[in-house]
């Protein structure tokens, strides 16, 4: 009976590997957006500060590294990119609330980014 469970633990756990492998992240949609671009990974890695073979490595990207990914590509589709959603448009015809939000979002990371640079000095 114990073989049977251990079974079922290890076939779970495969599922659920593959399951994980097989669903998109924002890597796989960056490396989409590479790829689409005619980039080399290595070029974009080092364009944006990522350690080599960082955008193949499995796991997910931190807010940290998207914002420096789109502070170096600003015409990708960042909600893509996090969300998987496909736009008519990367950006749409915004009100200007919308647009002064888009602005005050932008220099934000761009803060952030600028304090996480000096963290880790």
């Amino acid at each position: 009976m114990i073989g049977l469970f251990s079974n079922f633990n290890k076939l779970k756990q495969s599922v659920m590997t593959k399951k994980i492998e097989n669903s998109p992240t924002a890597k796989s949609r960056i490396r989409e957006y590479i790829s689409e671009h005619q980039l080399a990974v290595k070029a974009v890695e080092t364009q944006c500060g990522y350690s080599n073979g960082f955008l193949s490595a499995g796991g997910e990207i931190g807010s940290d590294r998207l914002a420096k990914f789109i502070e170096n590509f600003p015409d990708a589709d960042l909600y893509y990119i996090v969300l998987g959603k496909k736009r008519e448009s990367p950006h749409p015809e915004m009100s200007e609330v919308e647009k002064k939000r888009l602005a005050l979002s932008m220099e934000l990371a761009s803060v952030l980014k600028r304090i996480i640079d000096l963290n880790s000095l």
